[in-house]
């Protein structure tokens, strides 16, 4: 029988999204800042989940974007899917999708003053 200390177990991961873009209007205002996604029991599932999405973004492209997906960071934990578009109204204009997995006890969203 094993007994766990308090405060020894392993914590949630939670997956984290975010999007930039260098031209006004490519990004929704609700897009710029980070979201939450989806929480799991493990940092590997976090990070298995982001590649998948991060993945079939690029698959997933149509003929007026040019996608790679570019991995940030020392750790697995940060995912840049970058976009380039061609031709239309954002023709040249960059957009990154961040995804990040964070344990469940830090925020990335800068704190709100008063």
């Amino acid at each position: 029988l094993l007994l766990a200390a308090p405060g020894s177990a392993e914590s949630n991961w939670v997956l984290w999204t975010q999007d930039v873009a260098t031209e006004p209007g490519l990004v929704a205002e609700d897009k710029k800042v980070w979201s939450r996604v989806a929480t799991f029991d493990s940092k590997v599932a976090c990070f298995t989940d982001a590649s998948a999405r991060a993945e079939g973004q690029a698959y997933g492209a149509s003929e007026d974007r040019k996608i790679e997906v570019l991995r940030l960071g020392l750790g697995e934990d940060h995912l840049a899917v970058k976009s380039r578009f061609v031709g239309g109204l954002f023709d040249k204009a960059l957009m990154w999708t961040y995804y990040r997995c964070l344990p469940d006890t830090v925020d990335p969203r800068p704190l709100k003053t008063k």
